[in-house]
Formats: C-alpha cells, sequence, structure tokens
C-alpha cells in the first residue's frame, strides 16, 4: 500500500536523477587523505612497522552525497595480523601453525604512534598549540586543512575458509581488518572485499546501483530533515548494504521505478538473512556493528511515504 503525507514531497523522476543521484566532494577527498599520508610518511617508524594507508567508506565507495564531512582513511598494520581458523580442520591447523611467525609488536603500540605522527604533523608549535587531533571510540578524529578525516588505526585480519578438508593445504583466507575500540568491543570488517562487490554490482546493473545508493542516502537526510525519522536511524553503510542486497532486476532504466522497486522488495522481503555487502558478515542483529530490523523497517516506511 502507498502511503502519502502532505508535507512530503512526493519523489520524481527529476529529482532523483538530477538532484538526489549526484556525487558529492570529490577532489577535497583526496586532498583530505593525500594529506594524511603525507603526516605518516614523515613519521620515523621503526624497522617492524609495514602499514598500508586507504581510502574507506562513501567516498571511497563513490556513494558520498552532499553534507558528507568526515573522509574514512585506513592505517591497516600489515606486519602484525590476527586471524580466525575456526571453519579448519584440526589437520590444516596444525599446518597453519607449523608456517605461522609470530611477532611481539602490538596493534596498540602502532596506534600511538599513529597519534604521534598525526600531531606531530598537524598541530600547531607554541605555548598553548590547538590540538587537531583527537581520540574517538572507532577512530582518530583529524582536522586537515580540507575535509576531517576519520583515522582507522586497525591490523590485517585473514579469515580462513576451507577448500578441500581431506587434504592438509586445502584452506585459503580472505582479508580483511581488525581492531578495538575504546570502549572494549572487537570491529571486523573487509572494506576492500565490499568495494569490490560494489563494483561489479554497479557494473551488473547497468551503472544503477551508486547512484541509487545515493538517491536513498539523500532521501534518508531529507526525511531526517522534516522530523520522519531520528538522525542516527540509517547510517550510510547499512543503506548501502541494504540497496546492494536487492536484486538486479529492481534497477530498472527510470530512477523512479528503481526506488519503487528496491522499497518493494525490502518490504517483503528476510531481512535478518542478509549479509552485509563483503557477503561474510550478517547485517542485522543485536552486535554493535549490526542495524536492527526495526530501524531498517521504519526507514523504509518513511522512504515509502515519499511515493505519491
Amino acid at each position: 500500500m502507498t502511503l502519502f503525507t502532505s508535507d512530503l514531497m512526493n519523489v520524481t523522476e527529476s529529482q532523483l536523477e538530477n538532484h538526489w543521484s549526484n556525487r558529492g566532494a570529490v577532489e577535497t577527498a583526496k586532498k583530505t587523505h593525500k594529506s594524511v599520508r603525507h603526516a605518516l610518511d614523515q613519521y620515523d617508524w621503526p624497522d617492524w612497522v609495514s602499514y598500508n594507508a586507504f581510502l574507506q567508506g562513501s567516498y571511497r565507495n563513490h556513494t558520498n552525497i552532499h553534507g558528507d564531512s568526515d573522509v574514512d582513511t585506513v592505517i591497516r598494520l600489515d606486519s602484525v595480523y590476527r586471524k580466525d581458523l575456526s571453519a579448519l580442520t584440526e589437520a590444516q591447523k596444525e599446518v597453519y601453525r607449523e608456517r605461522a611467525s609470530y611477532s611481539s609488536n602490538s596493534l596498540e603500540d602502532f596506534r600511538e604512534r599513529v597519534i604521534e605522527a598525526l600531531r606531530d604533523h598537524y598541530n600547531d608549535d607554541g605555548i598553548f598549540p590547538e590540538d587537531y587531533v583527537s581520540e574517538k571510540d572507532k577512530c582518530i578524529a583529524v582536522e586537515t586543512p580540507y575535509l576531517d578525516a576519520d583515522v582507522v588505526v586497525c591490523q590485517k585480519f585473514r579469515l580462513y575458509y576451507l577448500m578441500d578438508d581431506s587434504d592438509p593445504e586445502g584452506f585459503d583466507y580472505v582479508t580483511g581488518i581488525r581492531f578495538d575500540t575504546r570502549s572494549g568491543d572487537e570491529i571486523i570488517n573487509f572494506p576492500k572485499r565490499h568495494y569490490q562487490n560494489g563494483t561489479d554490482k554497479h557494473q551488473n546493473t547497468n551503472r544503477r546501483f551508486k547512484p541509487m545508493v545515493r538517491c536513498f542516502k539523500n532521501a534518508r537526510t531529507y526525511l531526517v530533515e522534516k522530523g520522519e525519522i531520528p538522525e542516527d536511524i540509517a547510517p550510510s553503510y547499512f543503506i548501502e548494504c541494504l540497496v546492494y542486497n536487492a536484486p538486479d532486476r529492481c534497477f530498472k532504466r527510470s530512477y523512479r521505478d528503481s526506488f519503487e522497486a528496491i522499497i518493494d522488495y525490502h518490504q517483503e522481503s528476510n531481512l535478518p538473512g542478509m549479509r552485509t555487502q563483503d557477503e561474510l558478515l550478517r547485517m542485522f542483529g543485536g552486535e554493535e556493528t549490526q542495524w536492527s530490523t526495526q530501524k531498517a523497517n521504519r526507514t523504509l516506511e518513511a522512504w515509502n511515504k515519499l511515493r505519491s
């Protein structure tokens, strides 16, 4: 059933195609990322440190909209990693242990050095220097000359999986990232797999996937401004994952038809069974890194009010 609220716009093809589907700032995000990398390059790292810095989130995935501000930058420690061997046989775990090397260096040590590197670069000299670098629960917030950056300090993570359970060497792994929040929660995700799956989806939908993610993010922002939904009900990451879970057939030539088809699909689908865009993690549940079905359904109902 189509809902209608008189003080909300009836979203049109023109609104979706010419406004809500457009990307936000691009060049300033690149400059922000380059600035953070430059700060790290200036630091005198110990010999044991090997790291990789890369963009994550909406700017990396080309799903950013006007109004998106913080640029997510990942600083991944590669010289020390964690792993999950739970899917392997005992024989395969033994093969892994025979090959593995271990280090006494820690992610926490690396994180402190990243903070020092950023403060050395961004903070002004003086008796009372202004601090442009601050610690948040999940990241380090940095005020750069361009956009603000949320710097996630993490380490390489390997999720091992079976290829042949009869072969002691019949296993491989998917690479992701992991870190602990300041409040003690462990966060594991797979940003590069997320990006690749989104790129494949974009091509498979005749380049409709990423513009439609931006349409739904803008629709969320509009509904928040109208007081229809709370500001924190639908994080951008989960909107992107939700749109990704819609079948390719929902992405039609018309933006308006795509908008309606994606809403219709999800209002009739099994939300709890969905996985995130990396296709490895459960999207819904009670964990810190999951969305609730109640919030998703409320968001879908609000989007549906924009249909005439």
